[in-house]
């Protein structure tokens, strides 16, 4: 734990979000991602990135129900 927080500390917020996709995509498959969604956390296109976090929350909480 201690050293996974040095390490945030250490990155800048490219190499954060960056990171955050890379765990996303590791468990994508758990749930029916919107493909915006996947785009995103694939390519990090900054453009599409309002676009992913508005489909993921209901896909998100519907995942979650079930």
């Amino acid at each position: 734990k201690d050293r996974l927080w040095v390490l945030t500390r250490l990155m800048t917020e490219g190499q954060q979000r960056t990171y955050a996709r890379r765990c996303a995509l590791d468990v994508a498959h758990l749930w029916d991602a919107p493909p915006v969604v996947l785009e995103y956390l694939r390519t990090g296109n900054e453009t599409i990135r309002p676009a992913a976090r508005d489909a993921a929350r209901p896909a998100a909480r519907d995942a979650a129900r079930d």
